[in-house]
């Protein structure tokens, strides 16, 4: 499922959520068998459930969405795919991590010489440490690093391409999500804060 494909299922199912929610509301609003005050324990406790269903959507959402970035922050970065025993790779990728890190920030081209070293000896795990630090300095020669290392390597491209796409959604979902997951009060509970609604609730549970 793409990103895209993604959000949109997800705004259906938060509008669905609220779809329900107004529903309830009207049903128990249209009720004359009800006191004003049973109705407006109903819809606090409709209102309740709408909001938890939201958040449990909202979580999941957040959830799937740094699920799939660690994957792809391995699929470009770490040991997934390569032939080997899982241990020994571990090991392998620990030390070369290490000897990464004795790059200067300053000197991209030493990392760009031990790229080069390290795809002329078939070190697959030494070639995409340096590329998870030329990904993490992204400023100065590290970029072109990167794009030494991508250039002969087309999936992990594609797969840096989504997570770059991921990071873009996350940095503005903050603001999206301000409207996407909220449940408006109906007039019933207007200027009700939410201690208030919560406990008209649990009336109705009782």
């Amino acid at each position: 499922m793409t990103p895209l494909q993604e959000d949109d299922s997800v705004d259906k199912a938060a509008e669905h959520i609220r779809q329900l929610f107004n529903t309830a509301v009207y049903l128990y609003s249209s009720n004359g068998d009800m006191t004003q005050e049973a109705i407006t324990s109903k819809i606090a406790l409709a209102w309740v459930k709408a909001k938890d269903d939201m958040a449990a959507l909202e979580s999941q959402t957040s959830g799937n969405i740094a699920a799939r970035k660690a994957q792809l922050q391995q699929q470009v970065f770490g040991t997934v795919g390569l032939a080997g025993d899982p241990a020994s790779l571990a090991m392998s990728a620990r030390d070369a991590s290490e000897r990464v890190a004795q790059i200067d920030v300053t000197d991209w081209y030493s990392a760009e010489q031990l790229l080069d070293r390290a795809e002329m000896i078939g070190d697959e795990v030494l070639a995409r440490q340096i590329a998870a630090a030329a990904y993490a300095n992204p400023l100065g020669g590290w970029s072109s690093v990167l794009d030494s290392f991508l250039s002969k390597r087309p999936a992990a491209a594609q797969a840096l391409d989504e997570l770059t796409s991921l990071n873009t959604v996350s940095s503005q979902k903050r603001v999206h999500d301000d409207l996407r997951f909220v449940i408006p009060l109906p007039p019933q509970l207007a200027g009700m804060d939410d201690w208030r609604i919560q406990s008209l609730a649990a009336q109705v549970q009782e």
